[in-house]
């Protein structure tokens, strides 16, 4: 633990005398539209390597959201980065710097086009100066309305088919043979069938289809 706080102590004066740019760094990989893990250049690779960074001035939308808009936009903008960056001949960070929470945060230049400028842009984040976050994301405004459905709402929609029959057997006139105890039985017997069927569509087919969450 010792030496994990002098390897930090001896990061954050490295990245103080160094200068505030950094030119010709290695993407990594993006957690998500703005937290990216690169390496930089001419630093100890203790130091250097599987540095995360803060995109500077931009918010976006949350890989774990608080509702399935907003990790569905999150999933966009990340794969949009990624695809950026993946690209890239060149990754500069301009104007490295900590915010408040201690975090490396820097401008992020993509073959000399400002990151967060082309974001905001393409409606990927929204602006944001290290305060308390305004966006809601969860708010759909002019987004494509995404429908979630509730499991248990969709299994008692998909009581209606059984119910439906159950109502011709109980009172169909033609089954005068049977008693109001068969009629019951077969009732039941039509239920139990119908959701183990819905049970074992669920098990081979996973919660997506059988609760039409696609």
């Amino acid at each position: 633990m010792l030496r994990q706080l002098l390897l930090l102590c001896l990061l954050l004066s490295t990245l103080q005398v160094q200068a505030e740019d950094f030119v010709g760094v290695q993407y990594v990989r993006a957690y998500d539209a703005d937290t990216l893990t690169v390496n930089l250049k001419n630093l100890p690779s203790v130091f250097g390597e599987e540095l995360g960074i803060r995109v500077a001035g931009i918010d976006a939308p949350e890989i774990r959201g608080k509702c399935a808009q907003e990790e569905r936009l999150a999933l966009q903008a990340r794969d949009r980065v990624r695809a950026l960056l993946e690209q890239a001949q060149q990754i500069d960070l301009v104007d490295v710097e900590r915010d408040k929470y201690f975090r490396v945060v820097a401008k992020v230049k993509v073959d000399s086009r400002d990151l967060s400028k082309l974001l905001l842009e393409e409606g990927h984040a929204v602006t944001y100066d290290g305060g308390t976050k305004s966006k809601d994301w969860c708010v759909l405004g002019t987004e494509e309305p995404v429908l979630v459905w509730n499991p248990w709402l969709a299994w008692a929609v998909a009581q209606l088919f059984p119910m439906l029959l159950s109502g011709r057997l109980l009172f169909n006139r033609q089954r005068k043979a049977l008693s109001i105890g068969g009629r019951l039985y077969r009732v039941l017997l039509l239920l139990v069938i119908w959701n183990l069927l819905l049970a074992v569509g669920y098990l081979i087919c996973g919660e997506w289809w059988v609760f039409g969450k696609l």
